[in-house]
């Protein structure tokens, strides 16, 4: 396709700011686009790495089966990580604060995202826990097989726990207003 071509031949306008090449099977590196705020590159099964892009507020990698890593992005904001097979872990952005990873079967950890007030893990069969947010205040956990404790999250209010079978232990959750566990 034509943003395939673009993108890998670098070939881009650096005030971009809004770039989807879903489904670009050629792709297997994004550029560094200066202005760039929002990208969707679901489904790029090729791509392998993601260069920083400064302004960068919202990633969709989605179904990227070969990216192991993700950069810090000093702007970020949302990250969707769904179906990313090959990711070990999410790097430390401070600005982040939605963080939606589902079937992210490599993922062992979370690390303290101090911004993060919303937090769905589904399918994230390695990931063993989750650190203290502060801010969170939503967690939506699902087949996260490996997952033994929730944390004490000081500001959350919505708790959805289903098929985590190892959870044992819910912590201090003083402002949670909204409780669902099921087959856990």
């Amino acid at each position: 396709c034509v943003i395939c071509n673009y993108i890998t031949t670098g070939d881009i306008d650096p005030n971009v700011k809004k770039i989807d090449c879903r489904g670009c099977a050629k792709i297997t590196v994004i550029p560094c686009i200066p202005n760039l705020i929002k990208l969707n590159c679901s489904y790029c099964m090729n791509l392998k790495e993601i260069s920083v892009s400064p302004n960068l507020m919202e990633l969709d990698c989605g179904n990227c089966k070969n990216l192991t890593s993700i950069p810090v992005f000093p702007t970020l904001e949302t990250l969707f990580c769904m179906g990313c097979t090959s990711l070990i872990t999410i790097p430390f952005i401070h600005t982040l604060t939605n963080l939606y990873c589902i079937d992210c079967t490599a993922l062992t950890s979370i690390p303290v995202l101090p911004r993060l007030y919303l937090l769905q893990i589904w399918g994230c069969k390695n990931l063993e826990s989750i650190p203290v947010l502060h801010s969170l205040t939503l967690l939506n956990g699902k087949d996260c097989a490996k997952l033994k404790i929730i944390p004490e999250l000081p500001n959350l209010k919505e708790l959805y726990c289903d098929c985590c079978e190892n959870l044992t232990t819910i912590s201090s959750l003083p402002k949670l207003k909204v409780l669902y566990c099921e087959d856990c």
